[in-house]
């Protein structure tokens, strides 16, 4: 294997293991507590004060981190 490859795979395993390793933030856990005790965006974006494009903002990456996380098994 030449050096250029052992790089590329170094690399590639580096980028795998960081993207393993996501964790939700302080506001996005929040929110999915929220969302798992029934509440709505509207409901959510008054409990965090925060508006409802950042709740669904929140949602939107808990999706993503979510996927990653099951994709990756």
């Amino acid at each position: 294997m030449t050096v250029v490859k052992k790089q590329k795979k170094k690399l590639i395993a580096e980028k795998k293991q960081k993207r393993e390793s996501v964790p939700l933030t302080q506001r996005e856990q929040q929110t999915l507590e929220a969302i798992l005790q029934n509440k709505n965006i509207a409901q959510i974006a008054i409990d965090l004060s925060i508006t409802e494009k950042t709740v669904c903002f929140y949602l939107t990456n808990i999706a993503r981190k979510i996927k990653m996380f099951v994709n990756k098994k």
